[in-house]
Formats: structure tokens, C-alpha cells, sequence
């Protein structure tokens, strides 16, 4: 799956998480 993240100065709300959670599937996939 190809998943693009962005990081934009808006600074959205949920970025963060979402990239927290991002990483965390990056690791188990290890």
C-alpha cells in the first residue's frame, strides 16, 4: 500500500496521531 504523508505548517489537527500510528504499523510490519 502506498500511504503519501505531508507534513504541512497548517499543523491539522490529527496529524500527529495519525503519523504515531503510522510508525507503530511500520514497526510490526517488522
Amino acid at each position: 500500500m502506498s500511504v503519501k504523508i505531508e507534513p504541512r505548517p497548517d499543523g491539522q489537527p490529527g496529524q500527529k496521531p495519525k503519523l504515531a500510528t503510522f510508525v507503530a504499523l511500520l514497526i510490526n510490519s517488522f
